[in-house]
């Protein structure tokens, strides 16, 4: 096929990824990846299940999961920040109002900083006492959606110590919500501030871990060494075995190879046979994230 132009609409988040892990394909029970779901229904009902990933899918997995296995083995690398979606159906006269409010919405979706509902508060952390900020987050926490991210004090992706304060109100609700401190503290994260990596939108997920066939497992302290043909084993610093699990489903929600994974699928070639692999080696860089230099052609669709 020749054609004057190249559009590609491959997607950023279109390349699952399966972790490299020793055996993986000598498993015999069933295996998934999410990004991957089979057509056909898959039972949980009873059975031994592992979710490896706690990531934005892992977390609505997990809480799925919960609901009906014998056994769920969640295995956990880094935790993430969540909030409750707080999703609840629609009567069909709210569903009348929104609709009639289209206009207004879409408006105030082009002037927020992310173009969502939410708008930025206007004041910092600080300018409030500390029963005003407690009542103020905790009116973004019950609030559906991404309230408590998007529309939070101005300062809170600023100023170290504000995003502090954010951050521990949400590890408190997390706290409040797992009754195992020490799963609690697995559940919180560690290496990042709430709202400076995307926030996962859950249902239950935390009060999972309080059923009695959910266990979490931490990958950092017990990595995985191998799947085998019954489950999986993990080990410990000094490469011991430190756990053999049997299992009669593996999930992997292991997320994507996001942005470049799906254009590096494709042999893609601009002037003098310049592979774009190449070209974006070590990391992508276009034009207003439409087009690459030497690929004059070539018209760039990742949303």
């Amino acid at each position: 096929y020749r054609a004057p132009f190249l559009i590609t609409a491959v997607g950023p988040l279109s390349s699952p990824t399966l972790p490299r892990i020793e055996g993986r394909d000598t498993f015999k029970g069933e295996a998934y990846h999410t990004g991957l779901w089979p057509k056909h229904p898959v039972s949980f009902e009873g059975k031994r299940v592992a979710v490896i990933g706690t990531g934005a899918t892992g977390v609505q997995t997990i809480a799925e999961v919960a609901k009906t296995a014998g056994h769920l083995t969640v295995f956990q690398r880094r935790p993430n920040w969540c909030k409750p979606l707080r999703n609840a159906k629609i009567a069909p006269e709210e569903q009348a109002a929104l609709k009639a409010r289209y206009p207004e919405i879409f408006q105030r979706c082009q002037e927020s900083f992310a173009c969502f509902i939410h708008s930025t508060d206007p004041r910092n952390t600080f300018d409030l006492s500390p029963a005003e900020r407690e009542a103020f987050l905790q009116k973004l926490y019950d609030i559906p959606g991404f309230s408590l991210w998007m529309g939070n004090f101005k300062d809170m992706m600023t100023n170290r110590e504000a995003n502090k304060v954010i951050s521990d109100f949400v590890a408190s609700k997390i706290r409040e919500r797992v009754k195992d401190p020490k799963v609690a503290d697995m559940l919180i994260p560690k290496d990042h501030g709430f709202g400076t990596r995307r926030v996962p939108m859950e249902t239950r997920y935390f009060e999972a871990f309080n059923q009695p066939n959910v266990e979490l497992v931490s990958i950092i302290e017990t990595p995985i060494a191998r799947i085998t043909p019954n489950g999986l084993e993990t080990r410990t610093a000094d490469g011991k075995t430190a756990r053999q699990f049997e299992f009669d489903m593996i999930i992997y929600a292991t997320g994507f190879d996001a942005i470049t994974g799906s254009f590096d699928r494709i042999d893609i070639r601009g002037i003098d046979g310049q592979r774009l692999k190449d070209k974006w080696t070590p990391a992508p860089q276009t034009f207003l994230g439409i087009q690459v230099e030497g690929f004059p052609n070539m018209l760039m669709h990742v949303g």
